[in-house]
């Protein structure tokens, strides 16, 4: 009974085996998937492209930001509400 049992576990460990060796034959792996579609380097270049220039934007829009802070606050020193009492003694 034992020997009829080993034979079994043993014939289906083989079996898996056997299985785990051959069916990565019919797959494609991703790679050579993915390699089949020639504008995927472009596009990929273009989104980084795209995303530097983002930055850029983002980086304009926040020193934009900065000097519209800056002009509010000499206009508020202008116009004398400014709430700062060092910088706009009050009259």
């Amino acid at each position: 009974m034992a020997d009829k049992t080993t034979k079994i576990l043993l014939g289906a460990i083989a079996l898996g085996l056997w299985l785990n060796a051959v069916l990565p034959l019919f797959k494609p792996s991703v790679s050579s998937a993915q390699a089949d579609w020639p504008y995927l380097t472009s596009i990929d270049k273009s989104l980084n492209s795209l995303d530097r220039h983002l930055s850029r934007i983002d980086t304009a829009v926040e020193k934009v930001q900065a000097i519209a802070d800056a002009v509010e606050k000499v206009q508020a020193i202008a116009d004398g509400t400014c709430p700062n009492k060092q910088i706009c003694p009050s009259k």
